[in-house]
């Protein structure tokens, strides 16, 4: 951190399934360039270390080592919670809390989850401060705490997984962004995520892109000027 940025708001950055804070700087260099001037981005690693998620090689093949947020093994869900506490702890330090978090592919589910919990959260930590999320190609469901139905709900049929979702839609109010790419074969399951949020307080953005962030700057700026608009609305609280 300079001393140059250290006056701004913090944002946290989270990765996709797979890859790195470092591959994720990269992935999302436009929109950080859009967001530089306004905020300070704090990317971090996820706690597994796993294989390479799909597409990032051999582009990235020089660039582990890997990670993801979320274990496959369901002896390890609490422990890796555990550990995305210990990650946010480590940046915790720095000055400021952070105003919102932006979260990519699996790393949206954990941002999901993440301002579900702040809504609440009544104690000092990284968490409390969340004004918005910006959920980019993200999976579902949110990640909660073990005792969460989502805890298990990948594993349930579908129509136990649609009537959890029912019970739960709008259950978040944190402003959010939601960005959809219609070629996205995933599109469904980030949309699922996005029923998660209040439609009072979420804004949808679709484009015609797969599973990666926008390329053109026009549309990059369109998702930074959403961010800067949902953060001063926040500022009105």
């Amino acid at each position: 951190m300079s001393t140059e940025d250290s006056h701004l708001p913090r944002i946290l950055c989270l990765h996709g399934g797979g890859t790195s804070s470092l591959i994720f700087t990269f992935q999302s260099r436009r929109l950080v360039r859009f967001l530089r001037p306004h905020f300070r981005l704090t990317f971090i690693d996820a706690p597994h270390e796993c294989a390479p998620g799909p597409g990032v090689l051999p582009f990235f093949e020089d660039a582990g080592p890997y990670y993801q947020w979320i274990s496959k093994n369901e002896e390890e869900e609490e422990q890796v919670r555990e550990r995305i506490e210990e990650a946010l702890g480590k940046v915790d330090g720095e000055a400021g809390p952070f105003v919102g978090v932006i979260g990519f592919s699996q790393g949206a589910r954990v941002a999901a989850g993440l301002l579900h919990e702040a809504q609440d959260r009544k104690e000092d930590g990284p968490k409390k401060g969340l004004r918005f999320g910006v959920l980019i190609n993200g999976s579902y469901p949110p990640l909660r705490q073990p005792s969460s139905p989502s805890t298990t709900l990948p594993r349930l049929s579908e129509h136990v997984r649609r009537e959890w979702n029912n019970q739960h839609e709008g259950v978040i109010h944190t402003p959010s962004i939601h960005v959809h790419g219609s070629m996205d074969g995933a599109l469904f399951s980030s949309k699922l995520l996005a029923r998660c949020f209040d439609p009072k307080t979420a804004t949808v953005l679709e484009y015609d892109n797969g599973h990666h962030l926008p390329v053109s700057d026009d549309d990059t700026k369109v998702i930074a000027d959403h961010v800067l608009r949902v953060y001063n609305e926040s500022l009105g609280d």
